[in-house]
């Protein structure tokens, strides 16, 4: 389900309009609503379960099904009193195992042959468009399940009108019987894999769904037709009653007879394979020549492993990590994985011409179809790490997705897990050097001479020296790591940390090179970041070896941003050029107190308190 429109931080009861994607694609249903109030929410339920009452009292009490390509299905259906699945009426098949509903998967009528096929909203018999509230003898369009599609066929009919539902079944049993009396009455098998199988079958007065049934003369084998549509033979009677066997046609016959069709299958390691080898006649001497046929050495084709376990790298990380090969299950054929730390299956996803990998999130996906990544290509067998382009699905499309792979091994996964941190790393470096850059658009600020009682700091050195002063570091000092200590700290191993990292913040702005040096004092910058370490140091800060490089671009950038905002204010202000030392207002040395504020020993501030316990000098 989801909601039309994008809900623009609106809860989901405040949203009027839903849909819900079914065969790939939405459809807008009104029926669909969401309630914050029990009250409300309790009412529309009881709503709806009237509605679902009405509409069951209103239904056919019978219904008759006609339905060729499925003929066990076909007969009288007699609704089940008091029961409503999913608002609807349920019928069930008289003297049979067929059961109609409406199902839960876009509102369609559905004919399955188990209840557990209720519950999972699948069948053999559906109608081709959700039913919206008409009943089954209301839908034109029916369709049947091959094996591998869905398919359209006229043929199939529902009505509740008792005397056309007999004559229709009537004209079908005629029609079985005719089609029963002009089936050949021997058949031959020939099935080099079945050895016990092949031979003589002989046709017996019965009927099986409709179609005529084949007894094996000197051996155990059944041929027959299965509720699905499709030869089967088997090696035992009660398989008959069961559609169960070893050997199958390729597609459901349709009407047509063993010997007419071509491809058969045989069930061996866990699948159905096509064997071009087995072969049905209605000769014995085409038979015979058969089985004198020298038989061709076909070299047998390379048997494809399926790795035990994969790994899954992609955008969408509930489908990423590693996944384990499970042990006696199949999906269409072949195998299925599942995530180990997580709910999501790798399987076989059925198109409608090829097969191809899918990866869903839940169990419950894999089985209805919905894959959040498939396979570009088919995979012929092949395993999944051979798919080499994978899709995800965006809004109700598919579309190549690069950043999606299936690996056969760890090693090839935690690889392509590192190349992708690295281009992570690779892209925030690049918009870090890029935020650098346009540091130099920027208006240089200029050096205010400060006003009041706060006597500028003082600095070593002149800008002539500073011009001449390299900015551009070429070796980064000794770590330091001040830790949790508030002791001193040597003068010169600060000094030369904090001038590495104000050279190499320069040299990064392109500040402090060529024509631009004369414009910076480098001195006076390393002089302002020392005092400001040391300020940070006394009221306990952990400067490590990282925490001293940001206090050293804090000061920088709030120096620079005080200046312009002093120069704004008093711009009556001489104006001395940005890196010229300014004169200091006093010859003593300036101080820091507790506070961190710079005072003048002896200085009295407004509070009273004096600079006594000066803690930098």
């Amino acid at each position: 389900l989801a909601s039309t429109v994008v809900h623009n931080g609106l809860p989901p009861h405040e949203i009027t309009n839903w849909q819900y994607f079914y065969e790939g694609g939405w459809h807008p249903d009104p029926s669909i609503f969401f309630t914050e109030k029990q009250a409300e929410a309790e009412r529309r339920l009881a709503e709806q379960e009237a509605e679902g009452l009405r509409r069951a009292n209103a239904a056919p009490e019978r219904v008759w099904l006609l339905s060729p390509p499925k003929p066990a299905l076909q007969g009288e259906y007699a609704q089940q009193p008091g029961r409503i699945e999913r608002g609807q009426a349920v019928w069930r098949q008289v003297g049979g195992s067929g059961i109609l509903y409406s199902n839960g998967l876009g509102g369609l009528w559905c004919v399955a042959t188990k209840e557990a096929d209720v519950v999972k909203n699948i069948g053999l018999l559906q109608s081709a468009q959700p039913h919206k509230g008409q009943g089954p003898q209301e839908i034109e369009d029916w369709q049947f399940a091959d094996g591998t599609a869905w398919r359209v066929d006229k043929s199939i009919r529902v009505t509740a009108q008792k005397d056309e539902g007999r004559q229709m079944l009537d004209k079908q049993e005629q029609e079985a019987q005719r089609r029963a009396a002009a089936a050949p009455e021997q058949l031959w098998l020939k099935a080099p894999g079945k050895a016990s199988l092949e031979g003589e079958y002989k046709k017996i007065g019965r009927l099986e769904r409709g179609q005529a049934i084949w007894q094996q003369v000197a051996g155990p084998g059944w041929l027959y037709s299965t509720a699905g549509g499709r030869w089967f033979i088997a090696d035992r009677e009660d398989a008959v009653k069961l559609c169960g066997g070893v050997i199958a046609s390729q597609a459901p016959h349709q009407g047509r007879y063993p010997q007419e069709l071509e491809e058969w299958q045989q069930y061996q390691d866990n699948a159905w394979q096509v064997v071009a080898s087995i072969v049905v006649v209605a000769d014995r001497e085409c038979f015979e020549g058969l089985v004198k046929e020298p038989e061709e050495k076909v070299e047998p084709a390379p048997q494809v492993v399926m790795p035990s376990k994969l790994w899954v790298s992609a955008a969408q990380l509930a489908v990423e990590g590693e996944y384990a090969q499970q042990k006696n299950r199949m999906m269409h054929g072949q195998p299925v994985w599942s995530q180990v730390k997580g709910s999501a299956l790798i399987f076989n996803l059925q198109g409608e011409v090829d097969n191809v990998w899918g990866i869903a999130e839940s169990d419950a996906d894999a089985c209805s179809g919905r894959a959040l990544l498939r396979g570009a290509a088919p995979h012929e067998g092949r395993p999944p790490c051979d798919t080499k382009m994978w899709q995800s699905c965006l809004q109700g499309s598919w579309s190549d997705d690069a950043s999606a792979h299936v690996l056969p091994d760890a090693a090839a996964f935690k690889a392509m897990l590192a190349a992708r941190e690295l281009a992570i790393h690779e892209k925030n470096v690049q918009e870090t050097l890029l935020q650098a850059e346009i540091v130099e658009d920027d208006p240089l600020p200029e050096f205010v001479k400060p006003t009041g009682n706060f006597p500028p700091v003082s600095h070593t050195g002149s800008s002539s020296s500073a011009q001449g002063a390299n900015t551009s570091p070429a070796h980064a000092p000794p770590r330091l790591d001040f830790g949790n200590t508030a002791g001193p700290v040597p003068p010169h191993f600060l000094r030369q940390r904090v001038a590495f990292e104000v050279k190499e913040l320069l040299a990064r702005a392109n500040l402090g090179q060529g024509s631009s040096a004369q414009d910076v004092d480098v001195e006076g910058l390393i002089e302002d970041c020392c005092v400001a370490v040391n300020e940070a140091r006394a009221r306990g800060v952990n400067l490590d070896d990282g925490g001293l490089s940001k206090e050293v671009m804090r000061t920088v950038l709030l120096g620079w941003d005080r200046q312009r905002r002093m120069g704004a204010e008093d711009e009556t202000s001489p104006q001395p050029p940005f890196g010229e030392v300014a004169e200091p207002m006093f010859d003593a040395e300036v101080c820091v107190d507790e506070d961190g504020c710079l005072v003048m020993p002896g200085y009295v501030k407004e509070s009273g308190s004096s600079c006594e316990r000066c803690t930098i000098s």
